[in-house]
Parts: C-alpha cells; sequence; structure tokens
C-alpha cells in the first residue's frame, strides 16, 4: 500500500516547508529539497518517505532513470510528488 501526495503550486509558494513539517511529525530526517537529484529517499523506524521533486525535470526518460514508476511498487510506502503536473495527466 502506497501513500502518494503531490505538491503542486508556483516556486516559493512552500511545498518543501509543507514536507519538512511533515517528515517532523512522522520522526524522519531533516528533509531538504533533492535540488539536483530527482529522488531522495529518507528512512524512519518505522517506514521511508521517498521524495520525488520534478522542477529540474528535462524529459520524461529522466523519472525512468530514477525509477520512479518502481517507487508505487513497494509496500508500505510514502511518496510526496513535487511538481507533479510536469507529468502529463494520462501518464498518472
Amino acid at each position: 500500500d502506497q501513500t502518494v501526495i503531490l505538491l503542486n503550486g508556483p516556486g516559493g509558494s512552500g511545498k518543501t516547508t509543507s514536507l519538512q513539517y511533515l517528515a517532523q511529525i512522522l520522526d524522519l530526517s531533516e528533509i531538504s529539497s533533492p535540488t539536483f537529484a530527482l529522488h531522495q529517499r529518507y528512512k524512519g523506524s518505522v517506514f521511508q518517505l521517498d521524495h520525488v521533486d520534478l522542477y529540474r525535470m528535462r524529459s520524461l526518460d529522466e523519472i525512468e532513470d530514477v525509477g520512479f514508476w518502481d517507487l508505487f511498487n513497494q509496500k508500505k510506502a510514502l511518496i510526496v510528488v513535487e511538481w507533479s503536473n510536469m507529468i502529463p495527466e494520462d501518464l498518472w
């Protein structure tokens, strides 16, 4: 079972800050915006959080390269995708 949170909004609207608050509540390590990496994994004592930031994505091939779609095959995963609007709706 996965929980997926999609975050969209203009730059500076608080997407990463919201994620940081969520991680704090869930007792996960400090979350930073994956400026150059599309994907960061944070492991907690109970589960892991996969943080995907698509802001710098140049092509849909890049999400294949980081195993984006494979994230949805995990059990008990929390997946947060910033700038999810970068992926066409028909692919979701």
